[in-house]
């Protein structure tokens, strides 16, 4: 979760919504506003990864095999997505 909280691509949407916001006149630009919304943006976020984490553990709990073996089935993902891949291109 600490580490999300200074994703580059969130800052991006963030700046790119900003722009879109003061361009059509939606959102006037003084501090308040732009503290209450940066409050707004950070626990929006950190409620949603907190829900992540909360259900994630929950699945993991309950799924047991997928728990203990998860490092074999991304990797058996991704090397069928390099096959796949390898065969798009035609080697």
């Amino acid at each position: 979760m600490l580490l999300n909280l200074v994703s580059i691509q969130v800052l991006f949407y963030w700046m790119l919504a900003m722009t879109y916001l003061l361009a059509i006149r939606e959102f006037e630009y003084n501090l308040f506003n732009i503290v209450f919304f940066a409050t707004g943006i950070w626990l929006g976020k950190m409620g949603v990864l907190w829900l992540y984490a909360t259900f994630s553990k929950k699945i993991f709990c309950s799924m047991g095999f997928l728990a203990r073996n998860l490092n074999r089935v991304i990797g058996v993902v991704l090397l069928l997505t390099v096959v796949i891949q390898l065969v798009k291109q035609g080697f």
